[in-house]
């Protein structure tokens, strides 16, 4: 990209920047009242390293960057943008050197294309510089003698190495002119002189004499080239052949001589036998050039050097040649290197006796580069003319001495004339010229003709025809050595060019206005160049500015998520096949390392090979609506486990009663009820016991009468055993919407493993109500099933060692056989007895043992429960008896309250998630099936609403499990005051806002010994309860006080809020999700949590309030010393499962 340093001086800086940005240059804009030294000035042009720089007009401004520009060493070309009235300052500016070209300011659309010129022409320049330094390399360090004269004779000047061979200074040469340095009688002369005339070049050999008078042979080369001002001039370049001749002389006489100049010769040279071909020397030259060893070519043939046509050619050529001896043949030939790669050879070649035999010499002079340059030269020529044609770009001279015109031929197509028989005029061009463009064509070319400035105009020409066409012309005025002034120039036809960009300008309005419009990442790859362009939305979705966008493939290809980097696999392969378009979705990664997902539709163009060349397309964020799906995926699969974990059945029933659709669990439960195994289509009461016929016809009446509505049913089901299970159904009917082909959706659970719990929990009820001092329990056949801590207290043997061991081995007392005839007496019931039992130590102990059958839920004898003392200790063992009977009351009592939160908190989870659940696998059953989008649409909406719904009760369900799961947190003194004022500080914003006053009473319980998280919560929750539900016209009071009654602590919470209608709603007011105020926000969990906790601490919660009076909780709470830690609890009671 081209690099443009701009000195603003001007209000332009904005324009100049927007037209050059719109072009793809680089611009740098640097105040000038910031550049006033040379050392800022020098530090942003290294900084920059600019290819121009451009600068508004300004008298001292530019005085200054006269100086500024003089020091750098670098030639950068300067354009400068001036107004109109300042032109007579800057063009001495620009024939000085100091700048390069101008422009006014009020027509910077021509910036670019002036950019443009000034650039080509700096390069041109630079290759110039470059050519004359390698020519003045050459024209010095060469060996040869350089020559430059006139063709008349003259010398101009003499390399180093011509005077080495004429000796004599450069001076002496010029003054010696051609006669004095060549021998005009030498018969080569004046044919040499005509050849080159003829030619234009020679190379031929003859005497030259040395400043001594000397003479010696020389090979000349000479071509004749138009110097920059018009006059011909001649290069000769002269090798002195003195060493040559003597060589050739010594050949011919000297063989020693002749093998030593062949062996040493830096031309491949081969001897090779007329008769068979077979070569029979080669010098060192020939084995580097040739690439083969010297045996190697002594086994080959010359016809083996030669493709097969050059080989035909070269036997032809002998036999031409065959009586000829004596002359030295030259021809030029393609030979083949080892591994038959081409080599173009010009081959001296001239018979001798060899070993003898009749043999040739071939010299071979590689001129496979001059080959290639001279291909080259033709190539570019032709090139070049052609270009011009398809360019449409015409060349014109016109001699001002004597007003003729020249055209080129690509002139006259312009203007559509034929060459033959059109004699150009200056006056017809005007004459074409369109009205409006007259006087700018006009000015123009009075400024160059007067030298101020070079004719540089685009116009627009009217043909006879009527047709219009734009053209550029540029031209400039020159003279030559005969002071003949030509003005002379270019133009072409830029019609075309001047559409393409009014098109473009409107197409890129277009282009801007649906940028604009959209809020797509716009994109265009240029697959050759490697170039991104992208739209404003790049930054505004990803963040980056505009130096750090991707700037290539590898950018864009780095900021693709691992995960993801299959999509850049996919993207070459597309440009790699024949697909023009490409589609992928993916995560990319923004500037602070975010991902987001992206959706990106892109066009492949391609060229008439098929090559991808360009790929325009479009990059949407989705990130928010991946993220949603993901969490609806996430959801539905929790929400499967969940099925699978907690509800074991689903089936679908429609309004025949017939079974339409039921999960592999339930098949698997219920298949066999059904003759041939298969449920659908089947009556579905067939899977229900008679006696529940009524319940299911009534909750179904329930549900067709409220669709949509869930309704709760508890039923039992013949087993495939022939048992009986019973289970729980959440039910509900999905109305269609021609509301006869509805169905009632059912999900429910196997609930006959609680039942037996429950029962189990019966009989652990009649375990624990039997308790005593040592409890052991057997099975019916006397083994030991429990045993607890106080029997290994009295009898010495440990849990470990006497479970599953048989009652006799430890206590043979005890045994079936010694207190079977109790039983017998009694019909099996409980009975008493005393008994001296000997302990593990061999103490002898007496005890009062109580011995019960224990029996199941259907009456059937289970084992044996006894409970013995030690009456050696009574007294002792009646007041430890009366505390284990207290503490066991209050263990069961919380037992009983611990079991029945774990039944409500079971029937919240059952009852809240069953509906949501069943209604989201119920509308995605639905959604698979086939319904018009719009209706799809509906159940996708209702699905997301359950979705969330469900989402909102598993966090409240973790928020209550939360609290039951502290129940293990250990009791410490919580400061009341304290612990308010905590709570103040909390909420201290709405407190202050709302002017809350908040008057507490502690003095007569100042602190509580309770779990502290407990009673945070319950503090937090009433006093926010309060603030919520305050009444607007009144100062919010709320009063807390702590006060001991009975052996209990009473908190109360006291508040002038808007109260409750407890007639109505008192029964509600510590259920979940119960509101009883709407213009409030909140879930109505608050008082439920509070009414767990304060129950969890073994204690209770009452409410007294009237509307528009406000409300008062209370809590009662035992004291510290009448409640046991369950963890200090001492091992007195049995648990017999």
């Amino acid at each position: 990209m081209t690099r443009i340093l701009y000195f603003s001086n001007s209000g332009l800086g904005g324009k100049v920047f927007e037209i050059l940005r719109k072009r793809f240059f680089d611009v740098e804009v640097a105040k000038a009242e910031k550049c006033k030294k040379p050392e800022t000035f020098l530090n942003s042009i290294n900084q920059i390293r600019p290819d121009l720089i451009l600068a508004d007009y300004h008298n001292n401004y530019t005085e200054s960057l006269k100086k500024y520009l003089s020091s750098i060493k670098e030639q950068i070309p300067l354009i400068l943008l001036t107004e109109v009235e300042n032109e007579h300052l800057v063009l001495p500016l620009i024939e000085s050197g100091v700048a390069y070209d101008f422009l006014y300011s009020d027509r910077l659309n021509k910036l670019p294309a002036i950019i443009k010129k000034t650039l080509h022409c700096k390069i041109a320049e630079q290759e110039i510089k470059e050519n004359n330094r390698k020519y003045k390399a050459i024209f010095e360090n060469s060996l040869d003698g350089i020559l430059l004269t006139v063709t008349d004779g003259r010398i101009l000047a003499a390399n180093a190495a011509a005077c080495s061979i004429f000796q004599m200074t450069e001076e002496e040469i010029c003054a010696a002119g051609r006669k004095g340095l060549v021998d005009i009688n030498h018969p080569n002369y004046l044919k040499s002189l005509q050849e080159r005339r003829l030619t234009g070049r020679l190379k031929t050999e003859l005497m030259m004499k040395r400043k001594d008078g000397s003479s010696f042979p020389a090979e000349i080369t000479s071509s004749v080239f138009n110097s920059g001002d018009g006059q011909n001039r001649t290069s000769m370049i002269i090798r002195d052949i003195s060493d040559a001749k003597k060589a050739e002389e010594e050949l011919r006489t000297s063989k020693e001589k002749y093998k030593q100049l062949f062996k040493n010769s830096p031309l491949p040279c081969f001897i090779y036998d007329l008769e068979n071909y077979e070569i029979q020397e080669v010098n060192l030259a020939a084995t580097k050039i040739y690439g083969y060893k010297r045996q190697e070519l002594l086994n080959l043939t010359l016809l083996d050097l030669l493709p097969d046509n050059e080989a035909v050619k070269h036997l032809n050529t002998l036999q031409d040649e065959d009586q000829k001896d004596g002359e030295v043949f030259q021809h030029r030939m393609v030979h083949l290197k080892k591994g038959r790669s081409p080599l173009t050879v010009e081959t001296y070649q001239y018979s001798l006796e060899y070993k003898n035999r009749k043999c040739r010499l071939i010299m071979c002079l590689d001129i496979s580069e001059k080959e290639n340059y001279l291909r080259r030269l033709k190539s570019k020529t032709s090139k070049l003319q052609i270009a011009q044609k398809i360019a449409k770009l015409g060349y014109w001279e016109n001699d001002l001495s004597n007003e003729k015109l020249y055209w080129s031929e690509e002139v006259y197509n312009i203007w559509n004339q034929p060459r033959k028989d059109f004699n150009p005029t200056l006056q017809f061009i005007k004459d074409t010229i369109h009205p409006e463009d007259k006087n700018k064509f006009e000015e123009s070319h009075k400024l160059a003709l007067k030298g101020i400035k070079d004719f540089d105009i685009e116009y627009r020409i009217i043909l006879p025809d009527g047709t219009l066409k734009w053209v550029h012309e540029i031209g400039r005025l020159s003279s030559n050595l005969f002071k003949n002034i030509t003005f002379s120039g270019s133009i072409q036809d830029i019609t075309d060019r001047i559409k393409t960009e009014k098109s473009l300008q409107e197409s890129n309005t277009r282009y801007e206005l649906v940028l604009r419009a959209t809020s797509e990442v716009i994109y265009d790859w240029d697959c050759i160049t490697d170039e991104f362009f992208w739209s404003e939305e790049y930054s505004k979705i990803f963040g980056y500015d505009k130096k750090h966008m991707a700037s290539d493939i590898d950018a864009w290809s780095r900021n693709v998520h691992p995960d993801d980097s299959h999509v850049v696999d996919y993207l070459y392969e597309v440009l790699e096949g024949k697909d023009e378009n490409f589609q992928a979705e993916y995560r990319f990664k923004r500037v602070d390392g975010q991902y987001l997902y992206v959706v990106e539709r892109g066009t492949v163009v391609r060229n008439d090979d098929g090559k991808a060349i360009r790929m325009v397309g479009a990059i949407k964020d989705v990130t928010a609506k991946k993220i949603a799906l993901l969490q609806l995926e996430k959801s539905k699969s929790w929400y499967k486990s969940l099925i699978q974990s907690q509800t074991n059945y689903m089936i679908r029933i429609d309004l025949q009663g017939r079974y339409s659709y039921a999960n592999k669990k339930f098949k698997d439960e219920f298949g066999g009820l059904y003759p041939d195994g298969k449920i659908l289509g089947k009556d579905s009461m067939v899977s229900v016991m008679p006696y529940h016929y009524d319940r299911v016809k009534e909750i179904t009446e329930k549900c067709l009468a409220n669709p949509n509505q869930v309704f709760q049913m508890e039923i039992d089901k013949p087993s495939k055993n022939g048992g009986v299970k019973t289970t729980i159904w959440d039910m509900i009917f999905l109305e269609n919407t021609d509301k006869e082909n509805g169905e009632i959706q059912c999900v429910g659970i196997d609930i006959t493993d609680r039942v037996k719990a429950e029962a189990e929990n019966h009989f652990q009820a009649n375990l624990l109500s039997k308790i005593g001092q040592a409890v052991i329990a057997t099975d019916v056949e006397g083994k030991v099933v429990y045993w607890n801590k106080a029997a290994t207290e009295m009898y010495g043997w440990t849990t470990e060692e006497v479970l599953g061991v048989h009652i006799e081995k430890f206590l043979p007392q005890l045994s079936k056989k010694k207190i079977s005839l109790n039983y017998s007496k009694q019909g099996l019931k409980e009975s008493h007895s005393e008994l001296t039992l000997n302990t593990k130590k061999g103490d002898v102990i007496d005890i009062f043992l109580t011995s019960s059958p224990v029996y199941n839920e259907r009456g059937k004898l289970t084992g044996f429960i006894g409970i013995s003392n030690d009456i050696t200790e009574r007294i002792k063992a009646d007041k430890a008896l009366r505390e284990l009977n207290r503490d066991l009351k209050k263990y069961t009592e919380e037992l009983i309250t611990a079991n029945k939160g774990l039944e409500q908190f079971s029937y919240i989870v059952s009852h809240n998630l069953r509906a949501p659940v069943a209604n989201i696998i119920g509308l995605g059953d639905l959604m698979n099936e086939d319904y018009p989008d719009e209706i799809k649409n509906d159940f996708k909406n209702k699905m997301l609403d359950n979705v969330k719904r469900l989402d909102s009760i598993i966090r409240d369900l973790n928020d209550i499990l939360q609290i039951k799961v502290e129940t293990s947190a250990k009791k410490e003194p919580v400061e009341l005051e304290e612990l308010v004022n905590s709570i103040k500080s909390a909420i201290g914003e709405i407190i202050q806002k709302e002017n809350i006053e908040i008057i507490t009473d502690f003095k007569d319980v100042p602190a509580l010994n309770a779990i502290r998280t407990y009673l945070y919560s319950v503090f937090y929750n009433l006093i926010f309860n309060s603030i919520k539900y305050r009444q607007n016209h009144n100062t919010p009071v709320i009063q807390i006080k702590s006060l001991q009654k009975k052996g209990r602590v009473i908190l109360t919470f006291e508040d002038n809020g808007i109260g409750i209608d407890l007639k109505k709603r008192g029964n509600e007011i510590f259920g979940l999700y119960k509101k009883f105020h709407h213009h409030v926000e909140g879930k109505g969990m608050g008082l439920f949590m509070v009414k767990n906790q304060v129950e969890l601490m073994g204690g209770k919660i009452t409410v007294s309030s009237e509307v528009g009076q406000g409300t008062v909780f209370t809590i009662e709470l035992e004291e510290e010393k009448t409640i046991k830690n369950l963890d200090d609890e001492e091992t007195t009671t049995i648990y017999y499962n």
